[in-house]
């Protein structure tokens, strides 16, 4: 049976994941088979190594386009898949996103980590239960930052809500992370307000040099 501190020193040899859509390669996978074999029985160092998660909405596996048409219109997404690791067996455990968040960060199904909805900002919470993502269960920032690692958090959170008038980092960090910049995005679908009130709200990353 596959321990969770087996997995941990697995993830920690990984550069770059590409995760949430690039589901479909195998080619990762293939490339190490040769080398699982040499490095067999040996031991590896694992120190040192850095972990790159990103985390997508709403993408899948490319399907009925063209054999090298992702290479050509997406060389950046190929650019991660050659370089990092695509989970081919994976899957989706809700359709919603702070649900199938909540797994990706714990490992539980939604009937156990308790997050069953989107989290909105105007839902009426007897149709759809506000619930957050609990603070006292372990999710990815405090199992890696106990083996070691810092755990900077950029972008869209939508696990939680704000706990002031507005969005502040310790919004996130309460859960391990670090170094988040609010706002969040997600939250507030009107169209006038798309993405917390920024329609762009990662550009602020991308363009920042």
């Amino acid at each position: 049976m596959l321990k969770r501190r087996d997995l941990l020193r697995a993830g920690a040899a990984i550069p770059a994941v590409a995760a949430a859509g690039s589901l479909a390669g195998g080619d990762a996978r293939k490339k190490n088979k040769h080398k699982k074999k040499k490095n067999k029985g040996k031991g590896r160092d694992y120190s040192g190594m850095n972990v790159l998660l990103f985390i997508t909405d709403q993408q899948r596996a490319t399907m009925y386009f063209p054999d090298g048409w992702e290479e050509q219109n997406l060389p950046g997404m190929t650019r991660l898949k050659n370089n990092g690791l695509s989970f081919n067996r994976a899957f989706c455990a809700s359709c919603m996103c702070s649900p199938s968040r909540a797994t990706l960060f714990t490992g539980y199904f939604p009937a156990q980590h308790g997050v069953k909805y989107t989290l909105e900002e105007n839902m009426s919470p007897p149709a759809n239960p506000q619930s957050e993502l609990p603070l006292n269960l372990p999710n990815l920032a405090t199992v890696m930052q106990a083996a070691g690692y810092s755990m900077p958090y950029k972008g869209k959170w939508h696990l939680s809500k704000k706990t002031e008038a507005d969005w502040v980092p310790n919004d996130v960090n309460r859960y391990g992370f670090e170094r988040w910049n609010p706002p969040d995005a997600g939250a507030n679908q009107d169209i006038d307000q798309f993405g917390g009130g920024d329609p762009d709200n990662d550009g602020r990353f991308i363009n920042d040099n």
